[in-house]
């Protein structure tokens, strides 16, 4: 049986890369917000709950939801761009009720098969959370998958942070992660922002979940 996912979908930031006014989760591929492929995918892959993160142009975002999916789709806001952490960190209070597994998704990849979310869910099995890595022949700029002598995986080090060594890991995190709620909410307060963008990182769960038995 197919276990219960809240999705929380992460679509708060301002996207200055795209040299736009419009909030970058709105921008089209295909005739569609890139938010609306992400909220769909979720959606199809079974996620009985669906709350997206707003910051930036936050109004515009909700306006779009709301005429797309009506009252399926929970916002939560992000007053402030502090980190992916932070984000989920905001999102907690509208899971508030439910208890199964959170799938985190980012709201600028629409190419993301519902299929991909479903197989993550699933191999996540017992572990605290899983992630969905890709490999590339230059990951840079991209957070880079740790994994020790046996290939478990022991964390991700973002790419300013990372020592060269770490740099030349071709294995790169996407930012997709199934966790489970109970070990999401004891460990987002443990979060800091220690680091070189002084943001809280999502991506510290992964060695936190290591430490307690592995990362899928």
């Amino acid at each position: 049986m197919t276990r219960s996912f809240a999705a929380v979908i992460l679509a708060a930031g301002q996207g200055t890369r795209m040299k736009s006014a419009l909030p970058k989760v709105l921008h089209r591929v295909s005739g569609v917000p890139m938010i609306a492929h992400v909220v769909s995918a979720a959606k199809n892959a079974g996620a009985s709950r669906v709350v997206v993160v707003v910051g930036h142009g936050r109004e515009a975002v909700e306006r779009d939801l709301e005429a797309r999916f009506g009252d399926s789709v929970q916002t939560a806001l992000q007053p402030e761009q502090l980190g992916t952490g932070h984000a989920v960190i905001c999102a907690l209070p509208a899971l508030e009720g439910f208890d199964g597994e959170v799938v985190v998704l980012a709201g600028d990849a629409p190419l993301l098969p519902a299929e991909a979310i479903t197989l993550l869910a699933k191999a996540r099995g017992e572990h605290a959370l899983a992630m969905l890595t890709s490999t590339l022949p230059d990951a840079t700029g991209y957070g880079r998958v740790l994994r020790d002598a046996e290939g478990r995986a022991t964390g991700v080090r973002e790419h300013k942070d990372a020592s060269e060594d770490e740099r030349a890991i071709r294995e790169w995190n996407t930012g997709v992660y199934a966790i489970d709620l109970g070990f999401l909410r004891r460990s987002l307060p443990l979060l800091s922002a220690r680091n070189a963008q002084n943001e809280i990182y999502l991506t510290d769960l992964v060695s936190m979940a290591a430490a307690e038995g592995g990362a899928a």
